[in-house]
């Protein structure tokens, strides 16, 4: 009937939400590696800061080590920060009732975004802004996905996460920037005489071995 129909509609609406969610937290995250890349030796290499050489060694150790901190990083943050943080902020907020709902969701936003702003992924001022909007999205159970609110709060921490790891695997992948001049290099080019006319012509000559003095 009308009320079936209803709820079918509704579920689709709530399936596309939670799509557009995922779609929006992965492409942020590219958007944000992206914007910190520059190019070096021809090549353009992302720059994710302190967390790129905290991570790297793990999540390239073995093929399963992405999934790993995956599903540990987003449990755990889950749990500190909607479980407990955000059930001691809605406790506080019963015996206060001046502290509105809006108030603590984007109280926890702020602290999880603020945690990110110096070594995280992503970092900076721009990663607070992306952290503190998705995690106030995620944190109010907007994006309405499998199993609603913490649900979805948490298969989209997945995909984040997930996104995250892959990230940093792919700028660990590339090769290293050639290394700068040592110091003895430096001063050794800098030393060296520049060569003379009769050297270059002998050289294009074919001349070998030391350059005969010019009689």
């Amino acid at each position: 009937g009308i009320d079936a129909l209803f709820s079918r509609h509704q579920s689709e609406a709530t399936a596309a939400l939670f799509a557009v969610s995922a779609l929006g937290t992965v492409l942020g995250l590219v958007a944000w590696s992206w914007s910190t890349s520059s190019v070096v030796s021809g090549r353009r290499r992302p720059n994710h800061g302190p967390i790129q050489q905290a991570l790297e060694p793990l999540l390239t150790h073995a093929w399963w080590t992405p999934l790993a901190f995956t599903l540990v990083n987003a449990v755990s943050e889950e749990i500190d920060f909607r479980l407990l943080l955000q059930t001691a902020l809605v406790s506080t907020q019963a015996a206060h009732t001046s502290l509105s709902a809006d108030f603590v969701t984007r109280l926890t936003s702020l602290l999880f975004a603020l945690l990110h702003w110096r070594g995280g992924f992503p970092s900076g001022f721009s990663g607070f802004i992306l952290v503190f909007v998705w995690s106030q999205w995620s944190l109010a159970g907007v994006a309405l996905g499998p199993g609603g609110g913490l649900g979805a709060a948490l298969v989209l921490h997945v995909i984040a996460d997930w996104t995250i790891a892959q990230l940093i695997c792919f700028a660990a992948s590339l090769p290293p920037p050639p290394l700068p001049p040592s110091p003895h290099e430096t001063s050794a080019q800098l030393m060296r005489p520049p060569p003379t006319a009769t050297h270059v012509r002998r050289r294009r000559e074919g001349g070998g071995g030391e350059d005969a003095a010019v009689q």
